[in-house]
C-alpha cells in the first residue's frame, strides 16, 4: 500500500554545462586611459573621435583600455574593438546620442562592436567588457537607430568573448547584447532594461554560450533572451548552434503578457543541441523550445506571475522538427493562468521526462501537464489548483485524465508515482477511456472548502502508460471518514461517505 506520505521524486543532475575555453588574456601591463587619446568624458563634450582613436591603438599583443571612474562619455558613433582588447569601465557611462554617425555602410548600430564584424567565420578574438554603462539616452523608440539595429553591444562572428558587470539602459532600443555566430562566450552580471526586442540575444550558429546570474526588466520586448540558429536564403543546409548555458538569471516582464526565451532553430534543417537552463527566476517570462532540439535540461527554475493564458514551460514538434531528449525537472511555478487548452508545462517530444515539478495556482484551466500523445516519463510532479468547475482536458486517449488544470496527460514509467493536490473547493474528476470509447467519468472528489487539503498519490506501474476503467464499489467494509485515500498497485480507494468506500482500478495498456 502507498501511504499519503510517500512520494517519489525523480531527481535529475545537470552535468551537460557547456566547457569553457580558455581565453588568452591581453598583456594588462599595456594599458591607457581613453583621456590619454583626447576623451572629456564631462558629460558634454562629444568623445567619438578620442574613444575610436583609443580602441584603435591596442596593439596585437592585446592592451587594457581604461575608463575614468564613474564619468560619462558621448559618443554619436559605434567603437570598434579590436582582438586582445580588454575595456575597463569602472563604472563609466557610454552615452549614445543623435544624430548617429555609422560607421558601416549598411547603417547598423551598435556602441560597440567588433572591428571584423563582416567576415563569414569567427575572426575577431578575445575581447572583454567590464564594469561600463551603455546608455541609449535620447533615441528611445524614436526616433530607432539607424536600420534597425540598435544592439549596445555586437559581437559578430567572433571568439573568446566576456562582457561581464555591465549595465545596460536601452531606453526602447533593440538588444543589450548581441551575438551572431560567436563561439565561446559569457555573460555574467550584467543588468539590461527597458529594451524592446531582446536583452541577451544569439543567433546565426553561435555556441559554447553562458549566460549567468544577470538581471533584466523590461515593459515592451518581444523577447527575454535568444538562441535561435537560422536557415538564411540560398542556404541548403541550415545552421547549428550548441552549448547553450543559461543558470542563475533573473528575468522580468512588466508587460501584460508574458515574454518568451526562445531556445530553438528557425528553418528546416537547423538545429540545437546541448541545452541547459537552471535555476533562474522568470517573472512573467515563459521558457519556449520548439522544433529539432537534441538534449536539454530544464532544472530548478522557479516561474512566478505569468500573464496571457500562456505556457510556462512549452516543447512540441514545428515545421516538421521535433525535440529530442527533454528533461524538465524540479521548476516551480506559481500563480500561471495557462487557459489555452494546453498544459502549464507542455511537452510532446521524443525521449523525454517531466518529473518532481511543482505548479501552484487557482487561475490556470488547462492542464498541469500535458504530452499529448508523446510517450515518456511523468513521475513526482505536484499539481495543484483552486479551480471549482470540474473541465475535463485534452490528454493522450490512454492517459490519466484530471480536471481543473491538474491534467497529468500520459505516465510511461516502469515504477514511480504521481501525486495531486486538491485544495478547497476543488473538484477533481479521472476519466477512463478505451480504444472505441469516448472519455466518460470514472469517479469525482470534492473537497469541501473547510477542509485541509487533501494529497493524492496515484501509483504508477505500467510501459506505456495507464487506463482507467470503472470497478465495481469494493468489499471494503473498514471504517473510514470522507477523503481518506488507500492505494494498491491495482485501485486507487476513496472514502466518498461515511464508511463507504469508492474505486478506479488501474491497469496497464
Amino acid at each position: 500500500m502507498i501511504g499519503v506520505g510517500r512520494v517519489f521524486i525523480l531527481l535529475v543532475s545537470c552535468l551537460a554545462c557547456a566547457p569553457a575555453i580558455a581565453q588568452r588574456s591581453p598583456d594588462l601591463g599595456n594599458a591607457r586611459n581613453v583621456r590619454d587619446f583626447g576623451a572629456v568624458c564631462n558629460g558634454t563634450a562629444d568623445d567619438t573621435q578620442a574613444l575610436r582613436l583609443a580602441a584603435a591603438w591596442v596593439p596585437e599583443t592585446g592592451g587594457r583600455l581604461q575608463f575614468p571612474a564613474s564619468v560619462t562619455c558621448r559618443t554619436h558613433g559605434t567603437i570598434y574593438l579590436k582582438s586582445h582588447t580588454f575595456v575597463q569601465g569602472n563604472g563609466a557611462t557610454l552615452l549614445a546620442l543623435q544624430p548617429w554617425i555609422s560607421g558601416r555602410p549598411e547603417g547598423a548600430y551598435a556602441i560597440l562592436e567588433n572591428v571584423n564584424y563582416n567576415t563569414s567565420q569567427p575572426t575577431d578574438t578575445d575581447i572583454s567588457v567590464d564594469g561600463l554603462t551603455l546608455d541609449y539616452g535620447d533615441f528611445g523608440p524614436a526616433p530607432k537607430p539607424p536600420a534597425g539595429g540598435g544592439h549596445a553591444i555586437s559581437f559578430d562572428m567572433a571568439s573568446n568573448l566576456t562582457i561581464t558587470n555591465s549595465v545596460f539602459r536601452l531606453r526602447g532600443a533593440e538588444d543589450a547584447i548581441a551575438g551572431v555566430g560567436v563561439h565561446n562566450m559569457r555573460v555574467e552580471g550584467n543588468a539590461a532594461y527597458e529594451f524592446r526586442n531582446c536583452a541577451y540575444d544569439f543567433w546565426s550558429g553561435s555556441s559554447d554560450v553562458r549566460v549567468i546570474g544577470n538581471y533584466a526588466e523590461t515593459s515592451q520586448s518581444a523577447q527575454m533572451v535568444n538562441f535561435n540558429p537560422e536557415r538564411t536564403a540560398g542556404d541548403s543546409k541550415g545552421m547549428h548552434a550548441e552549448n547553450f548555458v543559461l543558470v542563475g538569471n533573473t528575468l522580468t516582464s512588466t508587460a501584460n503578457s508574458a515574454v518568451p526565451i526562445q531556445i530553438e532553430p528557425l528553418g528546416p534543417g537547423t538545429t540545437v543541441a546541448n541545452v541547459v537552463v537552471s535555476g533562474n527566476i522568470l517573472q512573467n517570462v515563459s521558457l519556449v523550445l520548439r522544433r529539432a532540439i537534441r538534449g536539454a535540461s530544464i532544472v530548478g527554475n522557479t516561474i512566478t506571475g505569468l500573464h496571457g493564458g500562456f505556457e510556462a514551460i512549452v516543447s512540441y514538434p514545428l515545421d516538421g522538427d521535433m525535440p529530442d531528449g527533454i528533461a524538465i525537472a524540479g521548476n516551480t511555478i506559481v500563480d500561471p493562468t495557462t487557459s489555452k487548452g494546453f498544459g502549464v508545462i507542455r511537452v510532446e517530444a521524443r525521449n523525454f521526462a517531466v518529473t518532481g515539478n511543482v505548479v501552484l495556482g487557482s487561475g490556470y484551466s488547462a492542464p498541469g501537464i500535458y504530452t499529448g500523445t508523446s510517450q515518456g516519463v511523468v513521475a513526482g510532479n505536484w499539481i495543484s489548483s483552486g479551480q471549482v468547475a470540474a473541465r475535463s482536458t485534452v490528454t493522450d486517449s490512454d492517459g490519466l485524465r484530471l480536471a481543473n488544470g491538474k491534467g497529468l496527460a500520459l505516465l510511461d514509467t516502469a515504477s514511480a508515482s504521481a501525486q495531486i493536490v486538491l485544495q478547497s473547493d476543488d473538484n477533481l474528476v479521472l476519466y477512463g477511456t478505451t480504444a472505441r470509447d469516448a472519455p466518460r467519468a470514472v469517479f469525482s472528489i470534492y473537497q469541501r472548502s473547510d477542509a485541509t487539503p487533501l494529497r493524492i498519490v496515484v501509483p504508477v506501474s505500467a510501459e506505456a502508460g495507464l487506463r482507467v476503467t470503472p470497478s465495481a464499489p469494493t468489499s471494503r467494509t473498514a471504517r473510514c471518514s470522507p477523503g481518506a485515500i488507500k492505494a494498491d498497485a491495482n485501485a486507487i480507494y476513496v472514502c466518498t461517505a461515511p464508511n463507504t468506500w469508492k474505486s478506479a482500478r488501474l491497469s496497464p495498456n
